[in-house]
């Protein structure tokens, strides 16, 4: 009776910590774009001004 109930916990835990593993990976990869896009505008603002102020 021990010995399932150990395993159901130590499946239980498997699966918890590869759902958790993915949710972090996801949200780690979520976060990177979300840099990546602030970037890339700010980046594209400042590319804008300069043109603006070249063309002026």
């Amino acid at each position: 009776m021990y010995i399932l109930l150990i395993v159901c916990r130590c499946s239980c835990y498997v699966v918890e910590c590869h759902v958790v593993r993915g949710w972090k990976q996801e949200l780690a990869g979520w976060r990177t774009g979300v840099v990546m896009a602030t970037l890339m505008g700010s980046f594209v603002k400042h590319l804008f001004i300069m043109l603006i102020s070249i063309t002026l």
